[in-house]
């Protein structure tokens, strides 16, 4: 088993200890664009004179930390929503696999044999309630399997929402009711996504055919071999599930 291995070295050993905690995760290795399914951070000490080493060993076949990355200089590209959390560091992204909020606890847990992850949902009894980041499913869970390459996006009140793909976007967006435990919604987007309040906002796709008026990049885009596509914003309304479009318009590039 291979490991990539890093050592940091402290003058407070304690102080960075407490930093240190482990948490399920995806880690993506942006150089590629391929996953590392998981990576755990294993602390070693090694003292000498009046400086303590540690070494974190990233096993690359169990799972990542989120506050590793960010105590080891990483930047947070964790949304402004309520997401897993996200830090990249030295060209790979370590994501927690977990999300929650006063009502829910969401796990996913990527998948051994397909591409995607496995999701479960907790319901809390409280919403001081603390559930530990571990896929472990018992009787009163709400397991999402078999969707599809599907990634957590966010959790907005009831509401579960779904990244769907392998490839660039346009992407599936897939919502669940997890008060009613179904699925409600499918449709695909673009980023960039904004969610508050119960609202999504994100663009899409229209039926729109792309020309040299309506699109500046047209010609560009056809010299290189690329597509073009209209898109617009639009604003969907969780609570009623309806969508409008917001008055804005854009032309991109599609392969």
């Amino acid at each position: 088993m291979k490991h990539f291995t890093k050592i940091l070295t402290a003058f407070s050993l304690t102080s960075f200890l407490l930093s240190q905690i482990v948490v399920n995760g995806n880690v993506t290795d942006l150089t590629t664009g391929k996953p590392i399914v998981g990576a755990k951070v294993v602390d070693m000490i090694m003292k000498g004179g009046n400086k303590e080493q540690v070494s974190i060993i990233l096993n690359e076949s169990e799972q990542g930390t989120f506050n590793w990355c960010m105590a080891s200089g990483g930047k947070d590209l964790t949304p402004s929503y309520n997401a897993p959390k996200k830090c990249v560091f030295e060209n790979k992204v370590y994501e927690e696999s977990c999300v929650g909020n006063d009502k829910y606890f969401v796990i996913s847990a990527d998948r051994t044999d397909d591409v995607g992850t496995d999701i479960l949902v907790k319901y809390k009894s409280s919403s001081s309630q603390n559930i530990s980041c571990e896929y472990l499913k018992k009787d009163k869970d709400f397991e999402i399997k078999d969707e599809g390459a599907v990634y957590i996006m966010a959790l907005e009140n009831n509401f579960l929402i779904l990244d769907e793909g392998t490839g660039p976007f346009p992407r599936g967006l897939i919502i669940y009711d997890l008060s009613s435990r179904k699925k409600v919604l499918e449709n695909s987007y673009l980023e960039p996504v904004n969610i508050k309040n119960n609202i999504i906002n994100y663009w899409t796709e229209t039926t729109i055919n792309a020309n040299e008026e309506n699109c500046s990049t047209y010609k560009v885009n056809k010299a290189n071999f690329l597509g073009s596509a209209i898109e617009t914003r639009v604003s969907l309304d969780l609570l009623t599930l309806v969508k409008k479009e917001l008055g804005e318009y854009r032309c991109s590039a599609t392969q």
